[in-house]
């Protein structure tokens, strides 16, 4: 089912959906915020009508967009206010009713990207060590890091792409060691460094559940 979340302290924009066919949860908890857009599937649409220019609101929605890149959001305020997120969609609320739904019925019959992530994913501030047969272990930066793979920063060339490699992660009470194929590298943008994403190609189901777990953790207090 189609789903929109609403970030408010009130229900008015929840009735503007009373004929539609969307599933639509309203929050003002920014904690609950984040386990909704964990645990609900098919999100269409996140609609923000709360305080926008503060500097604590300002750093929540950076975090929301940097959890959530391919979510898309729609910030509401009286004016457009500098320092959203660009990704995000900004509407006045004198233009609610004109552009909300219209914008809804376009979201409405998009596909899903094709990038779209199986996992919860989260920038986080690990090293991780690469080893072609347990030897020579080299350190890269995690910049990303999910139960399916990770995306390691290096500004040098990275090793061959679809080669297998050994790699561990030492979180402060588990480690991770795993076999995983070499990706393609890409060159440093707006969200990420130069560097080459890695795919766990046998991660144990209790690694894989603890980093689930741990990640998520982190996604719900990068946005409290």
């Amino acid at each position: 089912m189609n789903s929109v979340l609403i970030f408010s302290d009130s229900f008015k924009l929840e009735k503007m959906f009373k004929d539609t066919s969307f599933n639509v949860k309203t929050t003002s908890l920014k904690y609950e915020l984040a386990r909704l857009i964990i645990e609900t599937e098919d999100i269409k649409l996140l609609i923000i009508d709360m305080p926008v220019n503060t500097e604590e609101y300002l750093k929540f929605y950076s975090s929301l967009a940097k959890s959530f890149p391919l979510l898309k959001v729609i910030a509401i305020s009286d004016n457009i206010i500098p320092g959203i997120p660009s990704d995000f969609t900004q509407i006045r609320n004198t233009e609610v009713s004109e552009k909300l739904l219209g914008y809804l019925n376009t979201v409405k019959t998009e596909n899903p990207p094709s990038d779209r992530r199986e996992y919860n994913r989260f920038d986080w501030p690990l090293k991780g060590k690469l080893s072609e047969a347990g030897r020579n272990w080299h350190t890269y930066n995690v910049r990303l890091i999910s139960a399916g793979g990770a995306f390691l920063e290096s500004n040098k060339p990275p090793p061959r792409a679809k080669k297998e490699y050994l790699i561990r992660i030492d979180f402060q009470d588990f480690r991770v060691l795993t076999n995983c194929e070499i990706l393609s590298p890409r060159n440093a943008s707006s969200n990420l460094p130069a560097g080459f994403g890695v795919k766990f190609t046998d991660l144990t189901a209790v690694s894989a559940e603890f980093m689930d777990r741990i990640i998520e953790d982190a996604l719900i207090h990068a946005l409290i």
